[in-house]
């Protein structure tokens, strides 16, 4: 049981890197160049997302990458829950917890520019 759901959060974890580098991608033209390249770009990347310049499909991968990486640490809660370690299940299911609030928020907030 836990190996099946430590299997299908993976497969949530790689649907989600997929839509956030997809999104990094359509995001990156509209960096300023200091972002552009480094570990710079995905600090700003959380910000310049929501800029009214950058298309809407680049802020529904956004806010899907961050529902999927939700939904995989909530999986690994479960399957560590499962496997009787209760600290690593709470600590992956208030990361999974935060994540969804996070996203939950920004789509609430910028509803308008999806």
């Amino acid at each position: 049981m836990s190996a099946l759901l430590l299997l299908i959060s993976i497969l949530f974890l790689g649907f989600a890197a997929h839509q956030w580098m997809a999104a990094i991608g359509q995001v990156e033209p509209t960096l300023p160049l200091e972002y552009r390249d480094g570990p710079l770009q995905r600090v700003a990347f959380g910000t310049y997302v929501w800029n009214a310049s950058v298309p809407a499909l680049a802020r529904r991968r956004y806010l899907r990458s961050l529902y999927a990486m939700s939904i995989s640490f909530l999986l690994i809660a479960v399957a560590v829950f499962v496997g009787e370690q209760l600290v690593p299940a709470v600590l992956f299911a208030g990361l999974a917890a935060a994540d969804a609030a996070y996203a939950t928020i920004s789509l609430i907030k910028y509803r308008a520019l999806l």
